[in-house]
C-alpha cells in the first residue's frame, strides 16, 4: 500500500508462476490488422516458438553489456522453457538463454492458458 497526502492507494500482488507448463499462444496484437506484433508459443511439453519477442522486450538494451546482448537477439526462434518462482528460462536450440520475469495479473488463474500473462513489464494477450 502506498499512502499519499490525498489518499491511500493500494495494489493487488501479481501471481509469480512456478513450475507451470503453460499451452497457448500469446502475444501483442495489431488491433487494426488482426496479427500479432510479437508472439510467444509455448506448449505442456515443455518447448517453446516465438517471433520478434527479444526486439520487443528490448532485451538487448538490458545488462551491464548491450554490445554482446545484441548479437544474440534472434527475430525468431524455438527451444525448451521452463518457469521458476516467477522467472521464464527460454532455452534457444541455436543461441542464447533468456530470463524473463513471467506473472499473471491479480485474479487470472496461471494454470493451463491464462488469457494474459506478464514477461517484464510488457502484458501479452492469449491469441483467440
Amino acid at each position: 500500500m502506498l499512502r499519499k497526502q490525498e489518499r491511500p492507494i493500494s495494489y493487488r500482488r501479481m501471481h509469480l508462476l512456478d513450475a507451470e507448463r503453460l499451452d497457448g499462444t500469446w502475444g501483442v496484437f495489431d488491433r487494426e490488422k488482426g496479427e500479432a506484433v510479437v508472439a510467444l508459443q509455448l506448449g505442456p511439453d515443455g518447448r517453446f516458438r516465438e517471433a520478434g519477442l527479444l526486439r520487443y522486450l528490448s532485451w538487448e538494451k538490458l545488462g551491464p553489456d548491450p554490445s554482446a546482448r545484441e548479437a544474440q537477439v534472434v527475430e525468431k526462434g524455438r527451444g525448451a522453457y521452463a518457469i521458476r518462482k516467477g522467472t521464464l528460462e527460454l532455452r534457444y536450440d541455436a543461441g542464447p538463454t533468456v530470463y524473463l520475469m513471467v506473472a499473471t495479473p491479480p485474479g487470472i488463474d496461471p494454470r493451463g492458458a491464462p488469457p494474459t500473462l506478464q514477461l517484464n513489464a510488457q502484458t501479452f494477450e492469449q491469441a483467440q
